[in-house]
């Protein structure tokens, strides 16, 4: 009824954000995907949608990465209370495996902005690569907190996350604000760097990181360095880690390493 509902183009069918834009708008805030293959061309950008519901069906639900150029499946900024929750992000750009060597791949699932508080991210699944236990890694950042000088994000819940064979999983690349934010029962399977604090500037106070189990990446290429990296800030909270087939590459690297100031 175009009286009082437009969910999608029909010539061409619009993206998954035009369509759940479109319907925000309109009062629609709970959005429920079926179990199935979702394929993302351009991210699903929830910015500015506060208080929506992004759910999925579980394990059979798959967003999956379009191009190995797709800057994240969700980009989220300016909103508050909002959920992404109960499906996979296949990183991959390819419908099968692939050889060890198959570099396609999107480097971040979940990409989070400016002013984003009290969203709750939970039971996600990131694939990044299956296949032999030499495979070399290739997404960087399935989330990736990217935080400008004078952005800030807080008070954010992000739980019952896995990770598979992916270079990094949680990256903090903030020159910003990231304070109060609650990381728990996390399994990274297989990683190089689990949890990376990167960014110069950033102020990172009162995070918590409990009931986290990390598996190294023992075998070469791309053996794991570090697997919570660069601690930077006050008052953050690391509790409750279980480390498993730690090997370090050559050139060195720690379960946790500090920085200077932390």
């Amino acid at each position: 009824n175009f009286s009082n509902s437009h969910l999608c183009t029909t010539s061409p069918i619009a993206n998954l954000d035009v369509v759940i834009a479109n319907a925000y708008a309109r009062g629609f805030r709970h959005f429920y995907f079926q179990e199935g293959l979702y394929v993302i061309s351009s991210p699903i950008d929830l910015s500015n949608l506060n208080g929506i519901t992004i759910e999925g069906a579980g394990a059979g639900t798959t967003f999956k990465a379009g191009s190995t150029s797709l800057e994240a499946i969700f980009k989220i900024s300016n909103n508050y209370n909002s959920k992404i929750m109960n499906l996979n992000m296949d990183l991959k750009a390819t419908l099968n495996c692939g050889a060890p060597t198959d570099a396609a791949d999107a480097n971040t699932g979940i990409k989070i902005g400016t002013q984003v508080g009290r969203c709750l991210f939970e039971g996600l699944f990131f694939r990044s690569y299956i296949g032999s236990s030499n495979a070399t890694m290739k997404s960087t950042s399935p989330i990736l907190v990217e935080l400008a000088a004078g952005n800030e994000s807080d008070w954010n819940t992000f739980n019952n996350i896995h990770y598979q064979r992916c270079t990094g999983g949680i990256v903090l690349n903030n020159n910003g604000v990231f304070n109060h934010n609650k990381f728990s029962n996390i399994h990274f399977e297989h990683a190089i760097v689990g949890i990376d604090f990167q960014g110069t500037n950033g102020t990172f106070e009162g995070n918590i990181f409990t009931d986290i189990d990390m598996q190294g990446k023992s075998v070469d290429p791309d053996k794991t360095t570090d697997f919570v990296k660069n601690i930077k800030g006050d008052n953050n909270t690391f509790a409750n880690f279980q480390i498993a087939d730690y090997n370090p590459a050559t050139s060195g690297g720690y379960i946790f390493s500090i920085a200077t100031g932390a």
